[in-house]
């Protein structure tokens, strides 16, 4: 009996010994708690690049907008192909990036054959641009761990390796279509825009012209859903000849937006040029047979 109360707590005391294993592991990596970017440097931030798998999107600040170089350098002053990106995304994208967070270290070094994706090709690397500044400042992010929670990432500076959560993840992405300000009249360039605004159209179909008036019937209703229209993003066939449709809004303080929409080689796509005359910026995107024929539906 007195064996088998002995036999009995061995078994109990290693019974609790393997259970307290899995709960009182310590995470013996350095933690502190940093910003990727100091806060107040966000203001001077001019230009933000992201590159991945030989693939760049380059953000640029100008007059306090944002926009996508879509790189086929057409403007005349910049020789840059600008379209206003979503400003809200790029202003929380950098309030993520100068939040203090916690970050482990890793490792002193990247060593071969690691896991970290951080120097196989596939790294995500982030550059920003401070106004005052030609250099740049470099952060490189590699694989998600295991758990898909956090991120390896290293700066530019160092070779040291850090885990951080994975919150910058809906930011870390080089698609276009996540980045646009949709909008064919983009509200990046006409903040709070409304039918208000606007004192009349001229229209140019095809050669033939024709004005559209507040005392039009419809007025307010053809505005309103012509400002929500969306495009489809950067063009990818070249124009053919003049354009089909001018619509040309005259705003109440004087100045203009026309939006010019041509033919393409893609029979189904048609490209649209927004000319905003306060500030002289040309927008090109493109549209699908559907959204052209729905403007034609509004205006003629």
């Amino acid at each position: 009996m007195k064996k088998l109360i002995i036999t009995s707590c061995i078994i109990f005391v290693l019974l609790v010994t393997y259970a307290a294993s899995f709960f009182k592991t310590t995470d013996k990596r350095k933690k502190m708690n940093t910003a990727l970017v100091n806060t107040k440097y966000l203001p001077s931030i001019t230009e933000i690049d992201l590159s991945q798998n030989g693939e760049e999107l380059r953000l640029i600040k100008q007059n306090e907008i944002w926009f996508l170089d879509a790189g086929s350098g057409t403007n005349p002053e910049t020789n840059l192909e600008l379209i206003p990106v979503e400003q809200k995304r790029v202003d929380n994208f950098l309030q993520e990036l100068s939040k203090t967070r916690t970050a482990y270290k890793i490792s002193d070094k990247i060593e071969k054959n690691n896991a970290y994706g951080l120097t196989d090709g596939s790294e995500l690397v982030l550059r920003y641009y401070y106004s005052s500044s030609e250099s740049y400042y470099e952060l490189i992010f590699g694989n998600n761990d295991f758990s898909q929670t956090s991120r390896y990432f290293m700066t530019g500076k160092t070779a040291a390796v850090y885990e951080i959560d994975s919150s910058l993840n809906n930011y870390l992405s080089l698609s276009l279509q996540l980045w646009y300000d949709p909008y064919i009249i983009s509200k990046a360039l006409q903040k709070n825009l409304s039918y208000k605004d606007i004192q009349r159209i001229k229209v140019d179909y095809e050669g033939k012209p024709s004005v559209i008036t507040t005392k039009a019937d419809g007025f307010v209703d053809k505005v309103s859903k012509l400002i929500d229209l969306r495009h489809g993003g950067k063009t990818e066939y070249k124009s053919i000849g003049s354009p089909e449709l001018t619509l040309t809004l005259e705003k109440g303080d004087k100045s203009e937006i026309t939006i010019s929409i041509f033919a393409t080689e893609n029979q189904s796509e048609y490209n649209v040029e927004t000319i905003h005359s306060e500030t002289g910026i040309k927008v090109n995107t493109k549209i699908s047979l559907w959204t052209y024929n729905k403007i034609k539906e509004i205006m003629l």
